[in-house]
Order: C-alpha cells, then structure tokens, then sequence
C-alpha cells in the first residue's frame, strides 16, 4: 500500500465531489491527506470581503460530503471573480 498522498479535489457539484472522493477512497492509500476546495464566484458590485453567502457553510457542505466517503478531508473555500482564474 502508498502511504503519505496528498489529494486536492475542487469542488464544482456535489456529484463530481462525491464522485472524486468515492474515487480517493477506493485509491486504497493508508495516509490520504484530501483537500476539498470550493472556489466560491463572487459576482462584480459584492466586496470580496463580504460575500453574500458564509464561509462556514460552504466548509460544512463540503465537510459533509467528506464524511458520507470515510475519509478526513480539509475543507477551504477561496472566494473569486472567476473559477478558472
């Protein structure tokens, strides 16, 4: 068996997530570190700062879908003006 892999996922839906994660688990590594990002699109005319929804909603989502796979992920949400970028 690997041990010591670290995972980065982003988050697009919650099928391509649970998809991704259902995949990470099937990886059969002992040590798998996941990272589950949401990079949240915050529309022009809102602050950065002062999205229109909460960071720790976006991170218990994706907790949440952490957990129904068994596995320890992280959970980060980065906000932006485009995904891609």
């Amino acid at each position: 068996m690997v041990a010591g892999v670290e995972l980065v996922i982003p988050h697009r839906t919650p099928e391509f997530t649970k998809s991704a994660l259902k995949y990470a688990e099937a990886l059969g590594v002992d040590d798998i570190q996941v990272r589950l990002i949401d990079i949240h699109v915050v529309p022009y005319g809102v602050s950065l700062e002062r999205p229109t929804i909460q960071r720790r909603h976006l991170e218990r989502r994706l907790k949440r879908l952490a957990r129904k796979a068994n596995l320890q992920a992280s959970a980060e949400v980065v906000y932006a003006r485009d995904w891609e970028q």
